[in-house]
């Protein structure tokens, strides 16, 4: 077991036992020169970073193989990292990312860790999905609003992707979920 670490940008993993050691990004096959926000899948076989360099993009390891891919290329920087959530079942990556497509706003999409499926889904950050995996909740600062105490919450249905207002009190956070028994 490990935990991965981002290091102002060195990606790192910790073993108990063993310490803190580095993450060679070109080992699998990466020439990024940052990689931040780490998210490690549900069965622990593959790890996810956000690659930034002159091409910023999405990549995935797969460390029992030693094998990487690199997947949803984006361009843009802003105010906040970049941030990743993998679906309970594996099957999707959420991305929160600022400036994709010249946007002033973050732009919230869901891809598949292969790289076979890549959907700009709506505005949002703050990506939490359903212990299922049906579903994705987000937040997003509408337009004009002077700060997140403003912001309202969405959610999203796996394969659909509509986004749904919830009618939640402005400012609302998605957290997480939680599954609950009748």
């Amino acid at each position: 077991s490990a935990v991965a670490l981002d290091q102002s940008g060195a990606p790192a993993l910790f073993r108990p036992g063993q310490g803190v050691q580095p993450l060679a990004l070109a080992d699998y096959g990466f020439g990024a020169e940052k990689a931040v926000s780490p998210a490690w899948s549900p069965d622990g076989r593959q790890l996810a970073w956000v690659l930034l360099d002159q091409n910023n993009a999405v990549g995935v390891i797969d460390l029992e193989n030693r094998t990487g891919s690199q997947i949803h290329p984006f361009s843009g920087g802003g105010p906040t990292l970049p941030t990743l959530a993998w679906s309970p079942d594996g099957a999707w990556l959420a991305l929160s990312s600022w400036g994709e497509g010249g946007k002033s706003t973050p732009v919230l999409s869901v891809m598949r860790p292969d790289g076979s499926q890549d959907l700009a889904l709506a505005n949002g950050v703050q990506p939490v999905w359903s212990p299922d995996g049906r579903f994705l909740v987000y937040s997003f600062t509408p337009p004009g609003a002077s700060s997140s105490l403003e912001d309202q919450v969405f959610v999203a249905e796996s394969g659909v992707w509509q986004p749904l207002l919830l009618p939640l009190e402005p400012g609302a956070k998605p957290i997480g979920w939680v599954r609950l028994t009748p």
